[in-house]
């Protein structure tokens, strides 16, 4: 899953800015998603824990503590760009897409089966027993 959200990420380095919505770790672990810089001071910015699915408060919290920017979630638009990449590059070696049921896509090279993606989740939601392949 790793090397897929890497390859992914390159095609589209976009989704590591930071700006709303991105995730980010702060250097005590916690997990932010990043909501804006604060106007009134340069160095904060305003964020929601992660782990409590946006039901508290927002947090202020300083820029020179973030450790990690990890981005904002990869989504079907984001696979089908590095998908055109990939595609581009490969030459007669390419992954093709169809529809497999009525919300999802079916991921294939030369007839074999990579991965099926379920058309209402992003990247982290989809179920590691669709995976055939990163």
């Amino acid at each position: 899953m790793k090397k897929l959200k890497e390859a992914i990420q390159k095609a589209n380095p976009s989704i590591m800015n930071l700006e709303f919505g991105c995730v980010i770790l702060e250097n005590t672990g916690l997990e932010v998603i990043f909501m804006g810089k604060n106007n009134e001071e340069e160095d904060t910015y305003t964020g929601v824990n992660k782990s409590n699915n946006l039901l508290t408060s927002p947090l202020r919290l300083y820029i020179k503590d973030i450790k990690e920017i990890i981005g904002r979630p990869i989504t079907l638009a984001d696979v089908l760009i590095a998908l055109g990449e990939y595609n581009s590059e490969a030459g007669n070696k390419t992954i093709s897409f169809r529809n497999y049921y009525p919300h999802s896509l079916q991921f294939e090279e030369g007839g074999r089966l990579l991965a099926v993606w379920n058309l209402k989740e992003t990247l982290d939601g989809q179920k590691r027993r669709n995976q055939r392949s990163t």
